[in-house]
């Protein structure tokens, strides 16, 4: 068996140990970059270009979980083949991901580049006043990087499952790095809001492109698969489970929803708004999620090993300290948001009290969830929790249309804190607890 592959409880221990500090430590790092570019971009598009742009962007945050979920099933799965020590499985699951995931890119891309033959997206978006050709060009944009965007994800996929999320979150820096330069030349030029998108998200795509050929020619070689080692059992499988993981996903990014409702409801300067607002708690909510994502795989290996004390050790503990950290940094993000706001976006930026007050709850809920999620997941219970978010992910389209026809752009957040709690946290506390209880019992 190769080296790379070879893991012991204790290398799981400092794999996490290092994802955590390294995701802190590259979002540390990446927050100048995404406060400058986007302070080009608001200043250089203004109120409804920059709405437009946001809404775009949240759209394609959502769009790119539309491979139903085969991308955090395959982690997963990889995750668990790695602990069993089985390298033809985890060639097999690879190349069924890498297949599905391009068929999928391809059919999505085309859907959304034929969408404007019969959507009026300018209106859509909660900006009539723009031409729909301008919108257009955005939308052929946002065609192009699903279609690619989908499938050259799976680098990242390979490295979560083999618990190298360190060295997956450094590739984030290089992302950073791009989409500034991007953002920085089209302020520059003033170039025209569909080059603003492509410096957004084609970007990313570019460097998952990269990543995609360096992790199966240089670090995984041995997981280089063939495309005739695909199978329709492997991807069959990672169908039935990718929808519980998609769900999941799509419930934590409620917010992403809420900011193209918002759009078509109060306007693109109300989708502008609530993205910076977004933007605001952003370092405080990607931070702690990108340190903790080890968690998930790590979680399915150990269980596949048999490692039951370090699962209900080390989630208690993860619960726990991101709890305390995110409580304590939304508060801090409370108070400094309206000056920064108004210091690097400008006064059309500037958030209310009531946005703000709001949108602390909903970060909260996002962190102590996803470490939830990770749990059920590697417990295979999974589909449970996918099921009530599914329910929440669709009743909370209805919260937030009526809650931001009531309140305007702070009824988003309202109307997710309320729904998503109830529906999907209450349920999932009790089930994890359960889990936990399973757990202690095969110690």
């Amino acid at each position: 068996m190769s080296s790379t592959l070879s893991w012991s409880s204790n290398d799981r221990d400092q794999a996490l140990r290092k994802a955590m500090l390294n995701g802190v430590v590259i979002r540390l790092l990446t927050i100048p970059l995404g406060f400058v570019t986007t302070a080009l971009a608001t200043r250089d598009l203004g109120p409804v270009r920059f709405g437009v742009f946001a809404a775009v962007l949240s759209a394609m945050t959502i769009l790119l979980v539309s491979d139903f979920g085969t991308g955090r099933a395959m982690a997963n799965r990889l995750a668990s083949e790695h602990g069993r020590d089985d390298i033809a499985a985890m060639r097999t699951t690879i190349a069924a991901a890498t297949l599905t995931t391009t068929a999928m890119g391809i059919g999505i891309g085309a859907i959304a580049f034929a969408s404007t033959l019969w959507v009026n997206w300018a209106v859509v978006l909660g900006a009539p006043q723009l031409s729909r050709a301008e919108v257009n060009a955005v939308v052929y944009v946002v065609a192009l990087c699903l279609a690619f965007g989908l499938p050259l994800s799976r680098g990242t996929g390979v490295l979560s499952g083999m618990q190298r999320e360190a060295t997956a979150q450094r590739w984030l820096l290089w992302v950073a790095l791009g989409v500034f330069s991007g953002i920085v030349a089209c302020f520059l030029t003033h170039a025209p809001l569909w080059c603003f998108v492509a410096a957004s998200l084609g970007v990313p795509v570019a460097v998952n492109a990269v990543q995609f050929f360096w992790v199966m020619n240089r670090t995984f070689p041995e997981l280089k698969p063939k495309l005739s080692e695909a199978t329709w059992e492997c991807a069959r499988d990672l169908f039935k489970s990718g929808p519980a993981y998609a769900a999941l996903q799509l419930s934590s990014l409620a917010i992403s929803a809420d900011i193209v409702i918002v759009g078509h409801q109060v306007g693109a300067h109300g989708a502008a708004i609530l993205s910076i607002s977004t933007s605001l708690f952003a370092p405080v909510l990607t931070s702690l999620v990108i340190a903790s994502n080890q968690l998930w795989p790590a979680m399915s290996e150990a269980v596949a090993r048999g490692d039951h004390d370090w699962v209900v050790s080390r989630l208690r503990k993860v619960v726990l300290g991101t709890l305390v950290v995110t409580v304590a940094s939304c508060g801090a993000v409370v108070l400094i948001a309206r000056p920064v706001s108004r210091l690097f976006f400008g006064a059309d930026f500037v958030p209310p009290w009531s946005v703000l007050l709001f949108a602390a709850p909903w970060v909260v809920y996002s962190v102590v969830i996803f470490q939830v999620g990770g749990m059920l997941a590697a417990m295979g219970r999974a589909s449970k929790q996918a099921a009530i978010s599914m329910v929440a992910l669709l009743v909370n389209v209805a919260v937030v249309w009526l809650t931001t026809d009531i309140m305007g752009a702070p009824g988003a957040y309202l109307g997710s804190v309320i729904t998503y709690a109830v529906i999907v946290g209450i349920p999932s506390v009790i089930m994890v607890r359960s889990a936990l209880k399973e757990l202690s019992a095969k110690r």
